[in-house]
């Protein structure tokens, strides 16, 4: 049923192979040119702020938390907080 012949080994090792030297043919032509190895994403990211104007993303503002006693819910500290349980 499962049986290992010859031509089923040396299948897998072909395709192991070609998939090996696949990923590093790959990794020399993006790499090529700079000495480094090419990260396309940062290449994009670094294309978009320039092209937007921005240098840093925008994050939103951190606001401290406080729980509550009675039923353990997060809200900020500078607000109230009407609870229901109790």
């Amino acid at each position: 049923m499962f049986g290992f012949s010859f031509a089923k080994i040396l299948l897998l090792v072909a395709v192991i192979c070609i998939v090996w030297f696949g990923f590093k043919f790959l990794g020399r032509v993006q790499g090529a040119g700079d000495g480094k190895p090419a990260r396309p994403l940062d290449d994009i990211a670094e294309k978009i702020r320039r092209a937007t104007g921005r240098t840093q993303a925008k994050r939103p503002p951190v606001e401290d938390m406080t729980q509550c006693p009675k039923c353990g819910a997060f809200y900020p500290a500078d607000t109230d907080h009407a609870c229901d349980a109790g």
